[in-house]
This record gives structure tokens, sequence and C-alpha cells, in this order.
């Protein structure tokens, strides 16, 4: 199984968390058969450029990347965490600007994973500073 340790404890130990700490204590998981988990990973998305790409083809791959990092609220493994591309390629300031404005447009579904929103919050207490780029998204109704 992939996901976080919340996720984990919901199906092993149960989803009400005072179950979850009197089911531990006591050894007594709610799931009788073998289970393991693992966290999802740091994957890249690497950008090729190459070549000059029209205005289309930025916008394209731009949404193609911001739908693959919000779906599921970014709790994809394969959902990408790294963009890596030529530090001088000429067309970067236009493509993230294209990211940006994908991004601001879609919509995020409420959470699925137990302790989402705990995790984001940790993550913004975590890396304060200048270096980090909030991008503010729409909620999709639940």
């Amino acid at each position: 199984m992939t996901g976080g340790n919340a996720t984990h404890d919901a199906i092993v130990w149960g989803s009400d968390p005072d179950v979850q700490i009197v089911n531990k204590q006591n050894n007594t998981p709610i799931l009788n058969k073998p289970m393991s988990s693992e966290l999802g990973c740091i994957t890249p998305w690497i950008i090729c450029s190459g070549t000059e790409w029209t205005e289309k083809q930025l916008k394209h791959h731009a949404a193609h990347l911001a739908m693959a990092f919000v779906s599921q609220n970014s709790c994809n493994c394969l959902s990408p965490k790294l963009l890596v591309f030529d530090e001088d390629w000429p067309q970067r300031d236009a493509f993230i600007d294209h990211l940006r404005a994908q991004l601001e447009k879609a919509p995020m579904a409420p959470p699925y994973y137990p302790g989402t929103n705990d995790r984001y919050q940790g993550f913004q207490k975590a890396y304060p500073g200048e270096n980090i780029e909030y991008i503010t998204t729409k909620t999709a109704p639940a």
C-alpha cells in the first residue's frame, strides 16, 4: 500500500483515533492480514526543451504538468514534485508563467487521505521564507 502513516493506521488499526490508540496498545489490528506500506517519492518531471516551443506547446505542457500535480491532491506517488529543465532554456520563464496560470485555475478536490491538511500545514511551518511561492487554486466542490 502507498500512503502516509495516517492512512496505514486507519486501515490497520481503525479509522477512529481513540480506537487506534487502544488497538495499538493491545496489539489488536482490525486488519488481520500482512500489511506493508511506503510513502511516496519525489518524482521528477523533466522538460526536454532542445528547440523553441510554440505558445500552444508551452500552454499544453504546462497544463499537463499542472493536472498531473493536482490529481488526488498531489498524493499519488507518480505526482510530479521536482521540475527539471535546462537553466539556460530561453522559454523557462514563459513556461513557469503558464504553469502558474494553470495551477491557479486547477480545481483541487477535498483531501481524501487522512492528515493531508496537517501535513501541508507542517510543510508551511517547516519551510518559511522567500524561496517558496504559494499558488492559490480553486477548491472543487465536495
